[in-house]
C-alpha cells in the first residue's frame, strides 16, 4: 500500500498503479478507500515463498548473463523446472510444463523485471558485431582470472550439427568437357541425424554423441561408431534439454572436473542449454558455462573451424562410395554409426583443435584476433513495453 500511495501522489492514475504493484484495479480502490492491506489471499496460495522466488530471480540473472537474454517463454519454462526441482506443490500446466503468462507478469512487477522486445537488425548486420564480441572476451577474462586453474586441458567447446546420408556437395569426377554425368545419391528417404563433438584447447576430444530420429534409442545404431559414442534418441533427431542433461553426465565421465578443479565448457546460446537441470548440473560438478554470443558462432565456434567442414565431406565421400559399391542398396540407420566412424577417424586432429582455440582468440585469449571483420552496429536503449510478445527478452536491470 505505501508504494500505492506513493505511486499516485507521484501522478499516476490508480489504474498504472493497480498495473505497477500487480493488484486488480477494484481491489486497490477498495484498499484504498478502507485504508486496509489484505494480509493473505483468501482462498488461494502462493506456490513459492519469499525465498523462493529471490531464487528465482538470482537464478534467471545467471542464465540472462551467460546465454544473452532470456525469452518469455524460457522463463515460464525456467520456474516450472524450478518448482519441480523443489518439489513444490503448484498448479501450473503439466501438459505444457510452463507457468502462466500472468504469473509471469505478476512476478516481473513484483521484482522490476523489465520485458523488453530486442531491436530489428538485417541478418548481415548481426552476423559479427564487436559490441557482443567485446562481452564474450570480457566474460572470458573474468572466468579465467577467477580461475587462474584453467589451462589449454580444461577449457572446453561443444557443439552440436546435423549430417545426412544425403550431401548437396559430392565428390567431383572427371568426365568429357559438357558431359554432365547423374549420380544416384539415395534409394530411400534421408536420415538425418544430429552429432554432438567435444575438444579442448590442449587437443583432446571427447567421445562424441550420436542423435537419432527415433522414439526409442536402439543399441545396434551405434554398433559401428567410434569407440564410446553415446548413443541417444529424439522425435526430430535434435538436440533438447532432457538430451543435453545426458550428454552432460556423458562429458564428465570422460573430464575430471570437480568444484575444486572446475572445467570451463563454452556452447552456443540453443535454447536446450538454458534448461534449470543442466544449470544445476553444472553448478553441482564444476562446469562452467560460457554462451558464444548470438550469430557468431562461424567466426568464434573452434569445432566449426576444426571439425565439421572436414566431418560433412568425408561423410559425403564414404556415402558416395557405398552407394557406388552397391547401387541396389539404401544406406540404413544401422549403417550410419560406420560411415560416421571412418569420417570421424579422418577429421579429429590434435593440431586442428589447438589451431582452431588459438585462431578464434579463445586460448590464449587474444581480443585482438579480428580488427577488420566486424559489422558495424549501433544499439539504442530500448523503453519496457506492457504487451508481452515471444520474442521478448527479460531485461534484469531495475526500472
Amino acid at each position: 500500500m505505501t508504494k500505492a500511495k506513493e505511486h499516485i501522489a507521484a501522478g499516476y492514475s490508480i489504474k498504472a498503479t493497480a498495473r505497477f504493484v500487480g493488484v486488480c484495479e477494484a481491489t486497490l480502490r477498495k484498499r484504498l478507500k478502507e485504508e486496509t492491506t489484505s494480509l493473505n489471499l483468501g482462498r488461494f496460495k502462493s506456490s513459492f515463498s519469499t525465498k523462493d522466488e529471490k531464487a528465482l530471480v538470482k537464478l534467471v540473472k545467471i542464465i540472462d548473463d551467460t546465454f544473452y537474454g532470456v525469452s518469455r517463454k524460457q522463463l515460464m519454462a525456467i520456474v516450472y523446472q524450478y518448482a519441480e526441482h523443489k518439489n513444490i506443490f503448484h498448479n501450473f500446466n503439466h501438459e505444457k510444463k510452463m507457468v502462466g503468462e500472468k504469473w509471469i507478469r505478476d512476478f516481473s512487477v513484483k521484482y522490476r523485471l523489465t520485458l523488453q522486445r530486442p531491436e530489428k537488425f538485417s541478418g548481415g548486420v548481426l552476423k559479427f558485431n564487436k559490441v557482443q564480441f567485446n562481452k564474450f572476451h570480457n566474460n572470458l577474462k573474468k572466468i579465467l582470472e577467477e580461475n587462474p586453474e584453467l589451462n589449454a586441458s580444461r577449457i572446453y567447446n561443444m557443439d552440436e550439427s546435423n549430417i545426412s546420408t544425403i550431401f548437396t556437395k559430392l565428390p567431383k569426377i572427371v568426365s568429357p568437357k559438357c558431359n554432365l554425368e547423374s549420380k544416384v545419391v539415395s534409394l530411400n528417404r534421408i536420415q538425418s541425424l544430429t552429432v554432438v563433438c567435444c575438444l579442448s584447447a590442449a587437443g583432446y576430444y571427447v567421445p562424441p554423441a550420436l542423435i537419432f530420429p527415433r522414439k526409442k534409442y536402439k543399441p545396434e545404431f551405434c554398433k559401428r561408431a567410434p569407440q564410446n559414442t553415446l548413443g541417444m534418441a529424439s522425435d526430430c533427431g535434435s538436440m533438447n534439454s532432457e538430451l543435453f542433461v545426458s550428454w552432460l553426465k556423458h562429458f564428465t565421465k570422460y573430464v575430471t572436473a570437480s568444484q575444486d578443479r572446475p572445467v570451463l565448457l563454452i556452447l552456443d546460446n540453443h535454447i536446450s542449454h538454458c534448461s534449470l537441470p543442466a544449470i544445476n548440473y553444472c553448478q553441482e560438478n564444476g562446469i562452467i558455462l560460457l554462451s558464444l554470443p548470438p550469430y557468431a558462432s562461424y567466426k568464434l565456434q573452434p569445432l566449426e573451424i576444426a571439425c565439421f567442414g572436414s566431418l560433412k565431406k568425408f561423410m559425403a565421400e564414404e556415402c558416395d562410395r557405398l552407394i557406388s559399391q552397391h547401387p541396389d542398396r539404401s544406406i540404413t540407420i544401422c549403417q550410419i554409426g560406420e560411415i560416421f566412424r571412418t569420417a570421424y577417424h579422418k577429421t579429429v586432429s590434435i593440431d586442428k583443435a589447438i589451431n582452431a582455440f588459438r585462431d578464434t582468440g579463445i586460448f590464449p585469449q587474444n581480443p585482438s584476433v579480428f580488427r577488420e571483420d566486424f559489422t558495424s552496429v549501433s544499439f539504442t536503449n530500448r523503453q519496457s513495453v506492457e504487451h508481452l510478445e515471444d520474442d521478448e527478452l527479460v531485461s534484469l536491470e531495475t526500472r
